[in-house]
């Protein structure tokens, strides 16, 4: 049997006093002033019977629904409560009906109780104990209605009081209702709270276990973020007070020439602007870091903008092994060049010798041949230790270029490259022609190295309106995907460059690159295991 919430069982014990507050206190409240008043006014009640057991019924009823622990007590024992004050009140109007009719008033209380605080097949027993009320008389007289205006009274209150506890009921129904649809909707909101809480704490212990600085910036200043990233922040310079989140420490590759507020990664994410690997080196200068930064705007599905995402890397190890690499390039690569460039001298004074005998001069050619093959290594370790790439750019046709740095190969490898748009006019473009032969040389070496001996390369010469394409394709064994990944980082050999024993070391690709970017223009890589590679490189059109 569904109840209100004042009746339910299984709750506190304090609901017992709910019951007789909100249930049998306005009975008694009412119950009182009438037998006080009928006392006064109307002596000849004083000594009936059927006020006194009324009286007594009502008010036992108040005492059990005031001491009964009703949170134990099924909703049916509810229901003795409630037909136990029909009796009391069928008992009273029975003594004062004569001198005080509004006392069948009384009956409203149990009958609105049973109407409003139980579910509908209840509301036949507040008719029923209407109609036991009405008819109570005329079973103590043992007798029925004798005339028209007897039944009219007979039926009068019955009637009325099903037109209220039918109302009552349905207005008990719609607040059943609304209740159950409150609890679920609470339910549903404390588990959606439960969920955020949860992931709340899933995310906060995921700032705080990667190993780089998160931070959340809203759209009205207010931020979340790890330790690192504070740790960061206050490197940076950053304080509690700084609206731009720009610092004063923050530093090129140089560490010395600061980097200005709006080219700082953090102005710009939060400006809406999203930031990739910005290299930078943070802190006074005993103690810089190397940090990495990275800023995306988070949005709704609206469009709408929350806030921006920072994530900072400190790769400070990292940048200073580099650093430790390039120098030690560097010094290498000048200690041996200087030997190097001795020895060249001395061969030369060699070959320009009249005496030097016939068997001795092929020999020679063997050293320098050697010569050659190590000052080209050598020109590769400096080239990969070059901060940047200076170029001396004029303006030339770059089929010329490509025909020309394929004319300086062997006969054997010249023979096996087929050329496709490099004898047209008009792709001209701004550039170092000796830097960008030396790039052109290298992909042609490496597309005859690595592809297979008796299939072709193919060279594509095009371009547009903005940008002109060259095209190297060999037929070889291919790059897989984390090959591909890989290609461009110097000192990197794929398998089959090892496995080969091809020389070199793997500073091509690397050097090609840079040269292609020095110019305004890139490099891409496709390749497919076991079918071949094309190397596209593009360079942008001079302005007219």
């Amino acid at each position: 049997m569904r109840t209100m919430v004042v009746f339910e069982r299984g709750t506190i014990r304090q609901r017992r006093f709910l019951v007789f507050i909100r249930a049998q206190l306005p009975l008694l409240v009412g119950t009182t002033f009438v037998i006080g008043s009928a006392l006064v006014v109307v002596p000849e009640v004083r000594d009936d019977v059927f006020l006194l057991v009324g009286g007594l019924v009502i008010v036992a009823s108040c005492v059990i629904g005031l001491l009964v622990p009703w949170h134990k007590i099924t909703a049916p024992g509810l229901v003795v409560l409630a037909i136990a004050d029909v009796i009391g009140v069928a008992f009273v109007r029975e003594s004062l009906f004569r001198y005080v009719p509004s006392v069948e008033i009384l009956a409203i209380f149990p009958v609105l109780w049973l109407a409003y605080g139980f579910s509908q097949w209840v509301v036949v027993a507040a008719v029923a104990g209407t109609i036991f009320i009405a008819a109570f008389p005329y079973l103590v007289a043992w007798t029925v209605p004798q005339s028209g205006l007897e039944w009219l009274n007979l039926l009068t209150l019955p009637v009325l009081v099903i037109g209220i506890a039918i109302l009552a009921n349905l207005a008990a129904e719609e607040l059943r209702t609304r209740r159950a649809r409150l609890i679920h909707a609470f339910e549903v909101q404390q588990e959606a709270l439960e969920e955020a809480q949860d992931s709340e704490a899933i995310a906060r212990s995921i700032l705080d276990t990667v190993q780089a600085g998160v931070a959340f910036v809203a759209i009205d200043g207010e931020y979340i973020a790890n330790e690192r990233a504070l740790e960061t922040a206050v490197a940076i310079g950053l304080g509690a007070s700084e609206s731009r989140y720009s610092g004063a420490r923050m530093y090129t590759t140089d560490r010395v020439t600061p980097i200005s507020p709006e080219e700082q990664p953090i102005p710009r994410g939060l400006a809406g602007e999203t930031v990739e690997q910005h290299f930078a080196w943070v802190g006074e200068a005993h103690r810089q870091s190397a940090i990495i930064t990275s800023t995306s705007p988070v949005r709704r599905d609206t469009g709408e903008l929350l806030g921006t995402v920072i994530v900072m890397y400190d790769v400070t190890d990292l940048a200073e092994a580099i650093e430790i690499r390039e120098q030690f390039l560097r010094t290498v690569s000048h200690e041996l060049r200087t030997p190097l460039t001795a020895a060249v001298g001395y061969l030369d004074l060699l070959d320009e010798d009249p005496d030097l005998p016939p068997r001795l001069a092929s020999r020679l050619d063997t050293v320098r041949r050697g010569m050659e093959r190590l000052t080209t290594r050598i020109a590769e370790l400096m080239a990969a230790s070059d901060d940047g790439v200076e170029l001396q750019r004029v303006r030339v046709e770059i089929g010329q270029l490509v025909e020309d740095s394929a004319g300086s190969l062997g006969p054997a490898a010249r023979g096996r490259v087929m050329r496709f748009g490099t004898d047209g006019t008009g792709l001209v473009a701004d550039v170092d022609p000796r830097r960008l032969s030396q790039a052109i040389g290298e992909l042609l070496t490496n597309a005859i190295k690595f592809g297979a001996d008796d299939m072709p390369v193919i060279v594509r010469l095009s371009g547009d309106a903005d940008s002109i394409e060259l095209q190297i394709t060999d037929t070889g064994p291919g790059m897989s995907r984390a090959e591909l990944t890989r290609a461009f980082d110097s000192f990197y050999r794929a398998p089959a460059a090892r496995a080969q024993a091809i020389q070199g070391f793997g500073l091509g690709l690397h050097i090609v690159r840079n040269i292609f970017r020095a110019h305004g223009g890139n490099v891409e890589l496709r390749s497919e295991v076991g079918v071949g590679t094309t190397v596209i490189c593009r360079l942008p059109r001079p302005v007219a």
